[in-house]
């Protein structure tokens, strides 16, 4: 196999155990090399989505002008262990009001990130408390995150602190 990065993975079938582990073992890195995070990649969870096993996706945000700003809602990264105990601490956090100044928005957008009003009827908002680590692909135009992945909670950082990089 060839990859655009210019990296040969050759898969050969004796013996199978080792070659094949380092072949896919490769790739996983390839790919998860390619997620790029600015110096900053903290964000605030202000929402969720519930699913079967209690979350969906997480809806997260970063303050401008002290005003919580939507960036992005995810489901990827979550481990079965991370998940069960983010819902944890999420369902003490639930409010009845929207944490984020510029929700609900117009459109989904061209990679359906962003977040209308009628998929806003799915989500359960919190008290913006919670800070979390994301890594993402790029930042879009409307200022939504690209493909982001849930990586670890921070408890080092107040959610006031997190704050737009520019």
């Amino acid at each position: 196999m060839n990859y655009d990065s210019g990296l040969q993975v050759t898969c050969v079938p004796f013996p199978v155990g080792n070659r094949i582990h380092i072949a896919l073992e490769n790739v996983f890195t390839i790919s998860r090399n390619a997620y790029s995070h600015g110096p900053d990649s903290t964000f605030v969870i202000g929402g969720y989505t519930p699913g079967p096993h209690g979350l969906d996706a997480v809806i997260v945000g970063h303050y401008v002008g002290g005003a919580l700003h939507y960036v992005a809602r995810t489901r990827n990264g979550f481990t079965p262990t991370s998940r069960a105990k983010l819902v944890r601490l999420l369902k003490p956090l639930e409010t009845t009001a929207c944490p984020f100044v510029n929700l609900p928005e117009a459109h989904s957008g061209r990679w359906g990130v962003g977040l209308t009003a009628e998929k806003m009827s799915e989500c359960r908002w919190l008290r913006p408390e919670l800070v979390a680590q994301f890594e993402y692909l790029e930042v879009t135009m409307d200022g939504h995150l690209r493909h982001a992945r849930y990586v670890v909670l921070r408890d080092d950082k107040s959610a006031r602190d997190v704050v737009r990089e520019d």
